[in-house]
């Protein structure tokens, strides 16, 4: 029990991580083709890209304790499916991004994966 925990607990480490490195990556300022390596990492190293890595970390920590003790094929697929499901949802609701009939679908689909891998 203690590891689907930890498991649920590296997906959301993922998914912070992933809202914060988009919402970084939409308030930056993108430098020009013609800069150097180093301006060009200067412009992305900011402090949202900072805590981004940060939970990415936690996230990569947590889920390797997962995998010493739950088997892969039911934590992957759970990990991906519902970071999935979860980061639509957010950048629907929080990000103002659209919705389609198939998104729906493919979502409910996913949600349904998710259940049917952690069924015995």
């Amino acid at each position: 029990m203690i590891y689907k925990i930890l498991l649920f607990l590296s997906i959301a480490f993922n998914v912070i991580a992933q809202m914060t490195l988009k919402y970084g990556a939409k308030n930056s300022n993108i430098v020009p083709v013609k800069t150097t390596i180093i301006e060009k990492f200067a412009s992305v190293v900011t402090p949202f890209f900072v805590i981004a890595a940060f939970f990415y970390g936690i996230s990569f920590l947590a889920y390797s304790v997962v995998l010493s003790k739950m088997e892969i094929n039911k934590a992957y697929p759970v990990s991906v499916i519902s970071a999935i499901v979860l980061i639509s949802l957010i950048s629907v609701f929080f990000l103002q991004e659209n919705l389609s009939v198939f998104k729906i679908i493919g979502i409910t689909l996913c949600i349904l994966g998710v259940v049917l891998i952690f069924y015995k």
